[in-house]
Formats: C-alpha cells, structure tokens, sequence
C-alpha cells in the first residue's frame, strides 16, 4: 500500500510517496497526495536527515531505500543519470550517446521528464546542448537552486534561461525606445510601428540566441579578444567572430584595437548598466523564491 510523508526543509516542501518502507516518489511540491500518512517514523527520520544535509552541503548523496516503477528504457536513462558527478552535467544528446544511439535524445527527455525521485536521481543535472537549462517538473527555479546548492559554477553566477533574456530584452527595449521618442520629436512623421519593426523585433531576434547572452556575460566583466572568447566559451574563432559582428550590428557591442590585439567590449555605459540591472533582477527574483 502506497503511503505518504511531507518535509519541509530550507523553503523547501517535499512530497515523499513511499510503498513497503522503499521510497518510489520524491517531488517539491505543495500538493498532497491522498494518502495515508506513512507511520514508520525509522524511515521519515532516515529520509530527512540525508536531503537535510543535502540541503545543507554536507552530503553528496541519497542513500535511502527506494524502488522504481518504470520501464526498462526509463531505467536505464536513470542509471546513467546516477553516474552523473556531483556538481557537474550533461545533456540530453550525452545521455542518447552513452545508451549507444545519438537519436533517442527525445526518448531521453521524455524519461528524464518523468523521474519520479528528484534528487534522489538527479535529473536537474541534465542541461541543454547549447548550455541552457532545458526543463524540470518542478520548476526551472527550483532546477536552478538544486545547481547552486552543488555549487555548479555554470549557473552559480548567472544563469542562462529564457526569464533572464526576457528580463533582459525588456530593460533594453525600454533604453531604444527611449531614445527613439527623442528621435520622434525632431521627426515627427516617423511611423512608429515601422520603428518597432526594425529596431525591437531584430533585438529580440538577436538576443534569442544563448550564445550571444553568454558573450555579453563575459564583457560584461572585461574587454576580451576573440581568442579569449574562443578559450572561454570552447567555441570556435570563426563562430566567435560571427557573433560579434552580430551584436556589433545592434551596437551593444565595440572594438578598440590595442596593438596586434583587437578587444571587444559592451559598447557604452548604457548597455553596462542594463545588463547588470538584468542580472540584480534575477538574482531579487531567486531570493525571493
């Protein structure tokens, strides 16, 4: 018989399912299931001190009894999700690959999208190919602090998600926009739908690509080159190059050249200060979650 018990630890409310004193279901949730509350107080104990000190940094890893109820293609994406170190990821297309065919990476998501123990198997450390988070049963939110909590440093600092680039295009549009009402008072017979068609649209066009909010990110902090970009990103230097030429065409990026040397940069202040509001939103947002 199928039994349930709830935890609440670090603003973190879990659901836990269990059946013959083996744990079958992990979820943070706040719904419960209608269930019997489980009485063996041995296993509610053992359950919560190891995701306490999960929670707290000071364990790795789950070692309560659980049981799966799934298929075999299911079990054997989980496997290969338990092998995943902590503190590291891979992708979908990682995981294809080391069950021997690259074209089941929808397969592996859709396993991966129905783990029924988070944590336990660790599915918020499978990411996207292009770096970006991919999605998450219980919320991208909480997908991004199960990361930070095993210090990830990919998304310690700033985390590359659709919510940031929004944040992000939103503050921006608001500087262009700003500054085309300026335009509009010497130009008064200035169609303004015309205006949003070609400065709005190809900004969010432009910013819809991950690699280039992670160029941003890195001049946000300094000035770099195409090879240090190149270094930073494992990117290569032609695509590099591309990229920029691409941001340089919505100047929100600049060249200075420095000897033999060409460094790339945020083009003003402004974007400097949109992009750091950006990430202070973000970061607002995450700790008031």
């Amino acid at each position: 018989m199928n039994k349930y018990f709830e935890l609440n630890i670090n603003n973190y409310n879990l659901i836990v399912i269990t059946n013959n004193n083996k744990v079958i279901s992990l979820d943070i949730s706040n719904k419960k299931p209608n269930l019997i509350y489980e009485d063996n107080k041995e296993l509610i104990k053992l359950v919560e001190t190891e995701l306490t000190n999960y929670f707290n940094k000071t364990n790795k890893t789950l070692n309560f009894p659980y049981e799966l109820n799934v298929t075999d293609f299911q079990l054997k994406v989980y496997n290969e999700l338990l092998k995943i170190p902590y503190g590291e990821t891979k992708t979908y297309e990682d995981i294809a690959i080391s069950l021997g065919d690259k074209k089941k990476v929808r397969a592996v998501g859709n396993a991966v999208s129905k783990n029924p123990l988070l944590i336990k198997i660790p599915c918020h450390r499978i990411v996207r190919k292009d770096g970006s988070l991919g999605g998450f049963s219980s919320g991208i939110n909480n997908k991004i602090k199960l990361l930070n909590i095993e210090d990830n440093y990919q998304y310690k600092t700033w985390v590359f998600s659709s919510f940031f680039i929004f944040i992000y295009c939103v503050v921006i549009c608001k500087f262009i926009l700003y500054n085309t009402y300026e335009q509009l008072i010497i130009w008064k017979d200035i169609d303004m739908n015309k205006i949003l068609e070609s400065k709005v649209s190809k900004l969010f066009k432009t910013l819809s690509d991950p690699t280039r909010i992670k160029i941003l990110y890195l001049l946000n902090d300094k000035a770099l080159t195409v090879t240090e970009i190149h270094t930073k990103l494992n990117m290569s230097q032609t695509a590099v190059s591309h990229q920029l030429k691409v941001l340089r065409d919505i100047n929100l990026v600049k060249a200075k050249r420095d000897g033999k040397n060409i460094y790339y940069s945020l083009a003003d202040s402004h974007v400097y200060e949109i992009f750091n509001q950006a990430i202070e939103h973000v970061s607002e947002d995450e700790c008031n979650e």
